[in-house]
């Protein structure tokens, strides 16, 4: 489901990441063996985390991958990234849970419902998650709603996964950056 994950962050803040949280198990990513994560307002997720770091950048034009604008570098997955905003409504639910029983758990990490950023473009709501699985390492992104906002940020999007050094990504074709702007519904990638 899109909503209704038990660990609800709804930060009533744009632009954030959320708290380090702690994986119950171990997941391969790019050779890494990865314990943590962070999620980003803007449809990001990193296991390179930083407790200090609270800002998820939204302006980038840039494609994956990337490691010079803090907006793409920053983040590990991208289910997609865009500007979104969690603060133009009350019924929009950023959250994620683990779900299933070892060896055969789920990290579900959910974007339900959020309102585009900016005026002219609240009232277009995005969802979109990313599945991780437990032993096999695999990343499933579902798009269930992918609106565009082609007011803001010229509508700019990407859908992939990348490396910690942001040197190396994979993304399905036509879902980079300069494939922007781009509008899905009931899409899914697997990594």
């Amino acid at each position: 489901s899109f909503n209704g994950l038990s660990n609800s962050l709804n930060p009533n803040a744009d632009d954030r990441w959320s708290t380090v949280e702690d994986l119950p198990f171990d997941f391969c990513f790019f050779t890494n063996t990865e314990t943590q994560f962070q999620i980003g307002s803007n449809g990001v997720i990193r296991f390179d985390v930083d407790p200090t770091d609270t800002s998820n950048g939204w302006s980038f034009s840039q494609n994956l991958p990337n490691n010079g604008n803090d907006t793409l570098s920053e983040a590990n997955v991208f289910t997609p990234t865009h500007d979104i905003d969690p603060t133009q409504s009350n019924s929009e639910e950023i959250a994620w849970e683990i779900i299933g029983t070892a060896p055969n758990r789920v990290l579900a990490v959910s974007f339900f419902e959020v309102p585009m950023y900016s005026g002219s473009c609240n009232n277009l709501l995005a969802t979109h998650m990313a599945v991780f699985y437990e032993t096999t390492n695999v990343i499933d992104i579902y798009i269930k709603d992918k609106p565009t906002c082609t007011s803001w940020n010229s509508g700019n999007a990407a859908v992939g996964i990348q490396n910690d050094a942001g040197d190396t990504a994979f993304v399905p074709p036509g879902r980079n950056t300069s494939d922007s702007p781009w509008t899905t519904t009931d899409e899914a990638w697997r990594f």
